[in-house]
């Protein structure tokens, strides 16, 4: 999926944030019953490279890859992908 929506920029890369995300939707439904603060899901984006994401400075930079970042976040888990938007 190298270069894809919301991708890392290699294929190693994206396939761990597949199964960091993958994980994290397994554990949606159990966040919606008991509320809290979604560190394990941070954690794991984090070691996926995730969290590195930044909008480029340049004027022809694009916001794109970050917003699909976002999306395909938020599709595993909405209350996480909220707070990703946040940061």
């Amino acid at each position: 999926m190298s270069g894809g929506i919301g991708s890392l920029g290699s294929a190693a890369l994206d396939a761990r944030l597949d199964q960091v995300l993958a994980g994290i939707a397994a554990g949606a439904e159990r966040l919606d019953r008991e509320p809290r603060f979604p560190a394990e899901a941070f954690r794991a984006l984090g070691e996926a490279g995730a969290l590195e994401a930044t909008v480029g400075a340049a004027p022809e930079a694009s916001v794109l890859p970050e917003w699909q970042l976002l999306r395909r976040v938020a599709t595993a888990d909405a209350s996480v992908g909220r707070i990703l938007d946040g940061r």
